[in-house]
Protein backbone atom coordinates (compact mmCIF):
# COMPACT_ATOMS: atom_id res chain seq x y z
CA UNK A 1 0.00 0.00 0.00
CA UNK A 2 1.16 3.65 -0.76
CA UNK A 3 0.35 6.66 -1.24
CA UNK A 4 -0.56 9.18 -4.15
CA UNK A 5 -2.02 12.56 -5.14
CA UNK A 6 -1.01 14.48 -8.06
CA UNK A 7 2.12 14.42 -10.64
CA UNK A 8 4.61 16.66 -11.61
CA UNK A 9 3.62 17.43 -15.50
CA UNK A 10 6.83 19.30 -15.35
CA UNK A 11 9.28 16.43 -15.31
CA UNK A 12 9.98 14.35 -17.65
CA UNK A 13 11.48 11.21 -17.13
CA UNK A 14 13.83 9.51 -20.06
CA UNK A 15 12.64 6.07 -20.79
CA UNK A 16 13.97 3.39 -23.24
CA UNK A 17 12.40 0.98 -25.73
CA UNK A 18 11.03 -1.87 -24.51
CA UNK A 19 13.76 -4.23 -24.36
CA UNK A 20 14.60 -7.56 -22.33
CA UNK A 21 17.15 -7.53 -19.89
CA UNK A 22 18.81 -9.73 -17.85
CA UNK A 23 21.30 -9.47 -14.80
CA UNK A 24 24.35 -9.61 -16.14
CA UNK A 25 23.18 -6.52 -18.47
CA UNK A 26 23.24 -3.99 -15.17
CA UNK A 27 26.60 -2.64 -15.82
CA UNK A 28 25.44 -1.15 -19.00
CA UNK A 29 22.23 0.04 -18.45
CA UNK A 30 23.03 3.74 -17.17
CA UNK A 31 24.43 4.34 -20.88
CA UNK A 32 21.77 2.62 -22.84
CA UNK A 33 18.83 4.80 -21.36
CA UNK A 34 20.23 8.41 -21.04
CA UNK A 35 21.29 9.28 -17.06
CA UNK A 36 17.99 6.94 -15.69
CA UNK A 37 18.39 3.61 -15.96
CA UNK A 38 14.44 3.35 -15.56
CA UNK A 39 14.18 0.89 -18.61
CA UNK A 40 14.04 -1.37 -15.96
CA UNK A 41 9.96 -1.48 -17.38
CA UNK A 42 11.03 -4.94 -19.06
CA UNK A 43 14.03 -5.91 -16.68
CA UNK A 44 13.99 -9.93 -16.82
CA UNK A 45 12.06 -11.07 -13.38
CA UNK A 46 13.03 -14.72 -11.91
CA UNK A 47 9.57 -16.38 -11.28
CA UNK A 48 10.01 -15.91 -6.86
CA UNK A 49 7.63 -16.87 -4.19
CA UNK A 50 5.75 -14.10 -3.27
CA UNK A 51 6.23 -11.61 -0.46
CA UNK A 52 4.13 -10.18 2.31
CA UNK A 53 3.31 -6.67 1.33
CA UNK A 54 1.49 -4.14 3.71
CA UNK A 55 1.09 -0.19 4.31
CA UNK A 56 4.27 1.99 5.54
CA UNK A 57 4.57 5.64 6.22
CA UNK A 58 7.45 7.91 5.82
CA UNK A 59 7.14 11.40 7.30
CA UNK A 60 7.09 13.57 4.66
CA UNK A 61 10.15 16.06 4.46
CA UNK A 62 9.02 19.17 5.27
CA UNK A 63 11.10 23.00 5.40
CA UNK A 64 13.21 23.86 8.50
CA UNK A 65 11.74 23.98 12.00
CA UNK A 66 10.50 27.64 12.53
CA UNK A 67 10.97 27.89 15.73
CA UNK A 68 13.35 26.79 18.53
CA UNK A 69 12.47 26.74 22.19
CA UNK A 70 14.97 26.80 24.97
CA UNK A 71 14.83 25.96 29.16
CA UNK A 72 14.45 28.75 31.35
CA UNK A 73 13.15 31.53 28.75
CA UNK A 74 9.85 32.55 28.59
CA UNK A 75 7.88 31.46 25.38
CA UNK A 76 7.27 34.30 22.38
CA UNK A 77 5.35 34.12 19.73
CA UNK A 78 8.29 33.95 17.26
CA UNK A 79 10.14 30.78 19.49
CA UNK A 80 13.66 31.22 18.76
CA UNK A 81 14.81 31.09 22.22
CA UNK A 82 17.82 30.83 23.89
CA UNK A 83 19.62 30.08 27.42
CA UNK A 84 22.06 29.28 29.71
CA UNK A 85 21.22 25.33 29.59
CA UNK A 86 21.76 23.61 26.06
CA UNK A 87 18.53 21.85 26.53
CA UNK A 88 16.38 22.86 23.18
CA UNK A 89 13.02 21.71 21.59
CA UNK A 90 12.64 22.36 18.17
CA UNK A 91 9.07 23.05 16.88
CA UNK A 92 7.02 24.11 13.63
CA UNK A 93 3.41 24.42 12.98
CA UNK A 94 2.45 22.47 10.61
CA UNK A 95 -0.04 24.04 8.18
CA UNK A 96 -0.63 20.39 5.85
CA UNK A 97 -2.19 18.94 8.58
CA UNK A 98 -4.14 21.74 9.33
CA UNK A 99 -5.96 21.25 5.99
CA UNK A 100 -6.93 17.91 7.10
CA UNK A 101 -7.66 18.33 10.37
CA UNK A 102 -9.15 22.23 9.87
CA UNK A 103 -7.81 23.76 13.17
CA UNK A 104 -3.77 25.05 13.61
CA UNK A 105 -1.38 22.05 13.93
CA UNK A 106 2.31 21.50 15.33
CA UNK A 107 5.09 19.37 15.28
CA UNK A 108 8.08 18.71 17.74
CA UNK A 109 10.65 18.55 15.26
CA UNK A 110 13.81 17.75 17.77
CA UNK A 111 14.59 17.74 21.71
CA UNK A 112 17.59 17.80 23.51
CA UNK A 113 16.88 17.58 27.07
CA UNK A 114 20.29 16.00 28.14
CA UNK A 115 18.10 12.84 29.63
CA UNK A 116 17.08 15.38 32.06
CA UNK A 117 12.86 15.31 32.63
CA UNK A 118 12.87 18.11 34.71
CA UNK A 119 14.49 20.64 31.42
CA UNK A 120 12.38 18.37 29.07
CA UNK A 121 8.98 19.28 31.11
CA UNK A 122 10.50 22.86 31.21
CA UNK A 123 10.77 22.67 27.83
CA UNK A 124 7.06 21.08 27.24
CA UNK A 125 5.58 23.89 28.94
CA UNK A 126 6.91 26.21 26.84
CA UNK A 127 5.94 24.59 23.93
CA UNK A 128 2.70 24.84 25.76
CA UNK A 129 2.87 28.48 25.84
CA UNK A 130 3.58 28.52 22.37
CA UNK A 131 0.95 26.68 20.92
CA UNK A 132 -1.67 28.23 22.68
CA UNK A 133 -0.40 31.79 21.40
CA UNK A 134 -0.54 30.19 17.52
CA UNK A 135 -3.83 28.69 18.29
CA UNK A 136 -2.14 25.10 18.09
CA UNK A 137 -5.11 22.42 18.75
CA UNK A 138 -3.33 19.26 17.67
CA UNK A 139 0.77 18.59 18.52
CA UNK A 140 2.74 15.59 18.02
CA UNK A 141 6.50 14.47 18.10
CA UNK A 142 8.59 11.71 17.72
CA UNK A 143 11.32 10.66 20.37
CA UNK A 144 13.84 8.25 21.26
CA UNK A 145 12.30 5.94 23.97
CA UNK A 146 14.12 7.57 26.85
CA UNK A 147 12.39 6.84 30.38
CA UNK A 148 13.03 10.50 31.00
CA UNK A 149 11.32 12.12 28.02
CA UNK A 150 8.71 9.43 28.32
CA UNK A 151 7.86 10.41 31.25
CA UNK A 152 8.07 14.57 30.91
CA UNK A 153 5.75 13.93 27.78
CA UNK A 154 3.24 12.20 29.79
CA UNK A 155 3.72 14.51 33.07
CA UNK A 156 3.04 17.26 29.95
CA UNK A 157 -0.67 15.71 29.19
CA UNK A 158 0.96 14.06 25.88
CA UNK A 159 -0.43 10.78 24.97
CA UNK A 160 1.85 7.43 23.49
CA UNK A 161 0.18 7.64 20.20
CA UNK A 162 2.69 5.24 17.95
CA UNK A 163 6.32 4.21 17.55
CA UNK A 164 8.63 3.61 14.22
CA UNK A 165 12.10 1.93 13.59
CA UNK A 166 14.27 4.07 11.40
CA UNK A 167 16.05 1.57 9.03
CA UNK A 168 18.80 1.44 6.66
CA UNK A 169 20.78 -0.48 3.85
CA UNK A 170 23.94 0.66 3.33
CA UNK A 171 24.93 -2.14 0.62
CA UNK A 172 22.91 -1.41 -1.92
CA UNK A 173 25.49 -2.34 -4.43
CA UNK A 174 26.86 -5.42 -3.13
CA UNK A 175 23.44 -7.27 -2.54
CA UNK A 176 21.41 -9.21 -5.10
CA UNK A 177 19.07 -10.32 -2.83
CA UNK A 178 16.47 -8.13 -4.25
CA UNK A 179 16.71 -9.82 -7.61
CA UNK A 180 15.40 -13.01 -6.28
CA UNK A 181 12.16 -11.52 -5.00
CA UNK A 182 11.08 -9.70 -8.34
CA UNK A 183 8.11 -11.56 -9.62
CA UNK A 184 6.78 -11.54 -14.01
CA UNK A 185 4.25 -9.25 -14.93
CA UNK A 186 4.29 -6.10 -13.07
CA UNK A 187 6.42 -3.40 -14.58
CA UNK A 188 7.88 -0.06 -12.60
CA UNK A 189 7.49 2.97 -14.04
CA UNK A 190 7.33 6.70 -13.85
CA UNK A 191 3.55 8.00 -12.86
CA UNK A 192 1.52 10.04 -15.34
CA UNK A 193 -1.00 12.39 -14.29
CA UNK A 194 -3.64 9.56 -15.54
CA UNK A 195 -2.35 7.87 -12.59
CA UNK A 196 -3.32 9.77 -9.91
CA UNK A 197 -6.57 9.01 -9.51
CA UNK A 198 -5.88 5.46 -8.92
CA UNK A 199 -2.79 6.01 -6.74
CA UNK A 200 -4.94 8.25 -4.12
CA UNK A 201 -7.52 5.75 -3.87
CA UNK A 202 -4.96 3.07 -2.80
CA UNK A 203 -3.68 5.26 -0.52
CA UNK A 204 -7.37 5.89 1.37
CA UNK A 205 -8.38 2.36 0.83
CA UNK A 206 -5.15 0.50 1.74
CA UNK A 207 -3.10 2.12 4.02
CA UNK A 208 -3.99 1.62 7.71
CA UNK A 209 -0.47 2.25 9.72
CA UNK A 210 1.85 5.48 10.45
CA UNK A 211 1.71 8.62 12.56
CA UNK A 212 -1.86 9.77 12.37
CA UNK A 213 -3.42 6.39 11.48
CA UNK A 214 -2.40 4.96 14.27
CA UNK A 215 -3.73 7.81 16.42
CA UNK A 216 -7.16 6.16 18.78
CA UNK A 217 -8.33 9.56 18.40
CA UNK A 218 -8.15 10.35 14.18
CA UNK A 219 -11.08 9.13 12.07
CA UNK A 220 -10.21 6.66 9.38
CA UNK A 221 -11.22 9.41 6.90
CA UNK A 222 -9.13 12.03 8.50
CA UNK A 223 -5.70 9.45 8.22
CA UNK A 224 -6.72 9.11 4.10
CA UNK A 225 -7.60 12.39 3.47
CA UNK A 226 -3.63 13.15 4.95
CA UNK A 227 -2.41 10.84 2.58
CA UNK A 228 -4.13 11.78 -0.49
CA UNK A 229 -2.69 15.55 0.53
CA UNK A 230 0.20 14.55 1.33
CA UNK A 231 1.76 12.84 -2.43
CA UNK A 232 0.76 16.01 -3.53
CA UNK A 233 3.09 17.99 -1.26
CA UNK A 234 5.53 15.02 -2.22
CA UNK A 235 5.51 15.98 -5.62
CA UNK A 236 5.97 19.67 -5.45
CA UNK A 237 9.07 19.31 -3.58
CA UNK A 238 10.08 17.14 -6.34
CA UNK A 239 10.27 13.70 -4.63
CA UNK A 240 10.03 11.04 -8.03
CA UNK A 241 6.96 8.79 -8.39
CA UNK A 242 6.69 5.73 -10.04
CA UNK A 243 3.55 3.44 -10.49
CA UNK A 244 3.80 -0.40 -10.24
CA UNK A 245 1.14 -1.44 -13.46
CA UNK A 246 0.06 -5.12 -13.56
CA UNK A 247 -1.78 -5.61 -17.83
CA UNK A 248 -2.53 -2.00 -17.65
CA UNK A 249 -4.38 -1.82 -13.90
CA UNK A 250 -2.88 0.30 -10.88
CA UNK A 251 -1.85 -1.59 -8.56
CA UNK A 252 1.00 0.20 -6.29
CA UNK A 253 3.38 3.30 -6.26
CA UNK A 254 6.52 4.54 -4.67
CA UNK A 255 7.65 7.66 -4.12
CA UNK A 256 11.49 8.37 -3.18
CA UNK A 257 14.12 10.97 -3.21
CA UNK A 258 17.56 10.43 -4.19
CA UNK A 259 21.16 12.65 -3.31
CA UNK A 260 24.67 11.61 -4.06
CA UNK A 261 24.17 8.04 -3.86
CA UNK A 262 21.56 7.58 -0.87
CA UNK A 263 17.73 7.32 -1.64
CA UNK A 264 15.06 8.46 0.95
CA UNK A 265 12.65 5.69 0.22
CA UNK A 266 9.44 8.02 1.18
CA UNK A 267 6.16 5.74 0.76
CA UNK A 268 5.87 2.44 -1.16
CA UNK A 269 2.87 -0.05 -1.49
CA UNK A 270 0.49 -1.95 -3.37
CA UNK A 271 -3.31 -2.81 -3.29
CA UNK A 272 -4.26 -5.26 -0.34
CA UNK A 273 -5.94 -7.20 -3.49
CA UNK A 274 -2.70 -7.60 -4.66
CA UNK A 275 -0.41 -8.09 -1.27
CA UNK A 276 1.23 -10.98 -2.67
CA UNK A 277 3.14 -8.34 -5.14
CA UNK A 278 4.59 -6.30 -2.80
CA UNK A 279 7.94 -7.55 -1.81
CA UNK A 280 8.81 -7.56 -5.43
CA UNK A 281 7.93 -4.25 -5.76
CA UNK A 282 10.11 -3.77 -3.02
CA UNK A 283 12.67 -5.42 -4.62
CA UNK A 284 12.35 -3.44 -8.33
CA UNK A 285 12.54 -0.55 -6.56
CA UNK A 286 15.77 -1.61 -5.02
CA UNK A 287 16.99 -2.98 -7.71
CA UNK A 288 16.21 0.33 -9.69
CA UNK A 289 18.46 2.38 -7.11
CA UNK A 290 21.19 -0.17 -7.60
CA UNK A 291 21.08 0.33 -10.97
CA UNK A 292 21.53 3.88 -10.76
CA UNK A 293 24.24 3.90 -8.21
CA UNK A 294 22.82 4.33 -5.42
CA UNK A 295 24.96 3.00 -2.55
CA UNK A 296 22.42 2.79 0.72
CA UNK A 297 19.09 3.65 1.46
CA UNK A 298 16.83 4.65 4.07
CA UNK A 299 13.44 4.53 5.53
CA UNK A 300 10.93 4.91 8.55
CA UNK A 301 8.03 2.07 9.20
CA UNK A 302 5.39 1.59 11.87
CA UNK A 303 6.55 -0.43 14.38
CA UNK A 304 2.75 -1.91 14.51
CA UNK A 305 2.93 -2.96 10.68
CA UNK A 306 4.31 -6.91 11.31
CA UNK A 307 4.34 -7.77 7.39
CA UNK A 308 6.30 -4.69 6.63
CA UNK A 309 8.74 -5.54 9.38
CA UNK A 310 9.64 -8.69 7.98
CA UNK A 311 9.91 -7.50 4.45
CA UNK A 312 12.50 -5.31 5.71
CA UNK A 313 14.14 -8.05 7.39
CA UNK A 314 14.33 -10.27 4.16
CA UNK A 315 15.92 -7.44 2.64
CA UNK A 316 19.03 -7.58 4.70
CA UNK A 317 17.81 -3.89 6.70
CA UNK A 318 19.15 -3.05 9.49
CA UNK A 319 17.07 -1.64 12.57
CA UNK A 320 18.65 1.75 13.41
CA UNK A 321 16.58 2.96 15.96
CA UNK A 322 13.03 3.01 17.18
CA UNK A 323 11.17 6.69 18.09
CA UNK A 324 8.08 6.48 19.70
CA UNK A 325 5.26 9.18 18.99
CA UNK A 326 3.28 11.36 21.66
CA UNK A 327 0.65 13.16 20.20
CA UNK A 328 -1.71 16.31 22.18
CA UNK A 329 -4.99 18.33 21.74
CA UNK A 330 -5.20 21.86 22.86
CA UNK A 331 -9.22 22.68 24.22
Amino acid sequence: MSSTNRADTGRSQARCAPRVLHLHDEAAMAGRCGDDPLLATRLARPADPPGLVANLDRELLFPPARGRLHCNQPCAAMPRLHAASNASLDCRLTPWDERVFGVPCAEITGLDGHDDETQILALLQQFDTWARENGVRFAYARVAPEAAAKRAFHRAGFYFAEASYRVGHRHIQGSAVFDRLIRRGPVLEPAVVADHAALQQILADDFEHGRIHEDPWVTREQAALRYRNWLHDLIEQGHELLCYRLKGEVIGLHVQRADEGRVDLVLTGVKRSHALLGASLWAEVLRLNRLRGVREAHTLISAANIPILNLYRRLDFQFDALLVGFHKRYE
